[in-house]
């Protein structure tokens, strides 16, 4: 699996690994990349479940620490991935899209169409933020 520029992803070939002796009793998928190079291996998640304290181990160890930790990894900010304040404020408000739709008394679709968006009106935004007010005021 690769992805292309438009991040799109894209099984560019697979081939089975057989299992060696009793280990697993199941097959594991090789995926290539598109100079035909072994780039990923496909595995059941009971089998990484398995594995998952030697892969934890193994990078913590070309890293000179004993484990990987949670302080080892970067949150996830919201912010960093939306710029369209209407789709940032509805979600940060836990909304979905139809429930946001049905407060301002248009169809998901709409809402759809205006979080796509690069540019929101004011007008817009200021009526989007009343419903999510609304809606979060109705839940408390």
């Amino acid at each position: 699996m690769i992805f292309d520029r438009q991040d799109e992803v894209k099984i560019v070939a697979t081939e089975r690994i057989k299992p060696r002796g009793d280990a697993y009793k199941m097959s594991l998928q090789k995926i290539k990349s598109l100079k035909g190079e072994d780039e990923y291996v496909l595995l059941p998640i009971a089998v990484y479940e398995a594995l998952k304290d030697k892969i934890d181990d193994k990078l913590s160890a070309t890293r000179g620490k004993a484990r990987v930790t949670a302080s080892d990894y970067l949150p996830f900010v919201l912010d960093d991935y939306l710029d369209n304040p209407v789709a940032l404020a509805r979600m940060k408000a836990r909304l979905t899209q139809n429930e946001l739709a049905a407060r301002m008394g248009v169809t998901q679709a709409y809402i759809s169409k205006i979080e796509r968006q690069d540019k929101v009106t004011p007008a817009l935004l200021e009526r989007a933020t009343k419903a999510i007010r609304a809606i979060r005021a109705i839940r408390r």
